[in-house]
């Protein structure tokens, strides 16, 4: 989803995101930041995953130059289809675990 900046200024864009593979192929997974519809020059990592139950967690900051009603967008694609971002339910003690965490800090 994407996220409108109400006011212009260089802002901070921090995420975190649990990814997960089920199969035991290499999958890649790619992570890139998207202004107003528009891939960021430069803004793209690529993570290689292997095995099957892997997990990793990407994460990682953006600090770009906004103007009023810009809007942000994180995005990511994989080359494997058992990739996925992992979300889990709470199980006692441990409480759920998002797929993905975005902070947004006008700097």
């Amino acid at each position: 989803f994407p996220v409108t900046i109400g006011i212009a200024g260089i802002y901070n864009f921090q995420f975190s995101a649990q990814l997960h593979k089920t199969n035991a192929s290499v999958g890649y997974i790619y992570i890139w930041a998207r202004i107003n519809g528009t891939d960021v020059v430069q803004s793209a990592s690529k993570i290689a995953i292997n095995g099957s139950q892997a997990e990793t967690i990407a994460a990682w900051n953006f600090v770009l130059s906004m103007a009023a009603n810009d809007y942000f967008e994180l995005m990511w694609s994989t080359d494997n289809t058992n990739c996925e971002l992992l979300h889990n339910t709470s199980v006692s003690p441990v409480p759920a675990i998002p797929s993905v965490i975005l902070t947004v800090q006008q700097i």
